[in-house]
């Protein structure tokens, strides 16, 4: 990241947030690729499946607002949504976990609704689904059936399937029961995130459709294409229609007189003559 900022450092007397961010995304993501040819059919699906992370991250109260929204090829991956916290935290509460395992599931649900498939497309949210449910009740002790207790020695060996040589400190049915506890968790939010994308639709619709014409968006696009079904807000009324809207009455005599005086004005030039 140094190494990129002094590069923009030597090279312009002013870097933008715009560069910043560029190289941020750069060093954690990898390169932009548009020189990487897709098809259509899997810049559909990385559109719905991208769409279907940012409509859960921007409906749920808990979930980190969305920044920015793209197709565009970024190392690995095909696409990405981008969330920034509003402040720094140092802690993540129940509820935000909660949050952050329905947004890393919105991608696989929208596909499976919108597409009727499932593609391989998300594996790391599935990944990453799994480890913080699984960290929930093993070791941050947020599971209501298990109460608040750490499991396993060492905290990367936590379930039954795992390092089988290793020596826990816990039975075979606590051990089935944490297996059974990261399973509610899962398909507790798997549930959620269906009804949430399925009772916004044409919210996923509109989303899918900006992203696959403008390729990119950001969180005021997000917020137009949910109020609006477009990426740019309406227009802003006339000042008269605003005032009227608001039940204050405009009076025509003012544009009345105005007639008045240029009728009744002298002319230098006859009726009859066109100029």
């Amino acid at each position: 990241m140094k190494r990129l900022y002094w590069q923009l450092a030597l090279t312009k007397k002013v870097i933008t947030m715009a560069e910043v961010e560029e190289a941020s995304e750069k060093v954690s993501m990898g390169p932009e690729r548009r020189s990487h040819i897709v098809s259509e059919k899997d810049r559909k699906l990385t559109a719905y499946h991208e769409s279907g992370h940012a409509i859960v991250a921007h409906l749920l109260p808990h979930a980190d607002p969305v920044h920015k929204v793209t197709i565009i090829p970024r190392g690995a991956a095909g696409g990405y949504t981008m969330m920034l916290p509003t402040e720094e935290q140092n802690y993540k509460t129940k509820s935000q976990l909660l949050a952050d395992i329905r947004v890393a599931l919105g991608g696989r649900i929208a596909e499976a609704l919108i597409l009727d498939e499932i593609s391989t497309g998300a594996s790391g949210d599935l990944q990453s689904v799994t480890n913080t449910a699984r960290a929930m009740v093993t070791r941050w002790g947020m599971s209501d059936e298990l109460g608040p207790i750490v499991f396993g020695e060492q905290q990367e060996q936590v379930f039954l399937g795992k390092n089988l040589g290793h020596e826990r400190n816990y039975s075979e049915e606590i051990a089935a029961k944490i297996d059974a506890e990261i399973h509610r968790i899962v398909e507790e939010a798997y549930k959620d995130v269906t009804k949430l994308l399925s009772d916004n639709e044409k919210f996923l619709h509109d989303m899918a459709n900006a992203l696959l014409e403008e390729e990119t968006i950001d969180a005021k696009a997000v917020d137009n294409l949910y109020k609006y079904g477009t990426t740019k807000a309406p227009e802003v009324e006339e000042p008269k229609e605003a005032l009227e809207a608001a039940g204050i009455v405009v009076p025509e005599v003012v544009e009345a007189k105005k007639n008045t005086a240029t009728v009744d004005a002298p002319s230098e030039t006859p009726s009859n003559e066109i100029k």
